[in-house]
């Protein structure tokens, strides 16, 4: 198999994530960039073998927007792994990379 990268950037959303009572309250923005590892040795052009961008896309803001979590940072509250499976859901191979970043400082307490 050969394997190529599929990158979708600057997924963007308004969430209440965050230690401070403020970051709750207000939420802010955070901003994803997903990549998916694939098989790029396609021999089909059957479009339920391929990649759907939006179903990635909507995957990570359900993520995103789901009930708060003091670390977003940390690994498990942005695991793709919850409900269907990656494969049915991603069409991806491998363990998606994602580089969460949050647009603004945190609210004064």
């Amino acid at each position: 198999m050969t394997y190529g990268q599929i990158t979708l950037t600057g997924i963007r959303a308004h969430a209440n994530h965050g230690v401070l009572a403020s970051e709750r309250e207000l939420g802010q923005p955070f901003s994803v960039d997903v990549s998916l590892d694939v098989d790029m040795d396609t021999v089909s052009d059957d479009l339920t073998q391929a990649v759907n961008y939006a179903t990635v896309a909507q995957r990570v803001l359900n993520i995103l927007t789901r009930e708060p979590v003091s670390l977003i940072a940390a690994p498990e509250p942005m695991a793709p792994n919850r409900g269907p499976s990656r494969a049915q859901t991603m069409g991806s191979t491998g363990c998606p990379y994602i580089t969460r970043r949050n647009r603004t400082a945190p609210p004064p307490r």
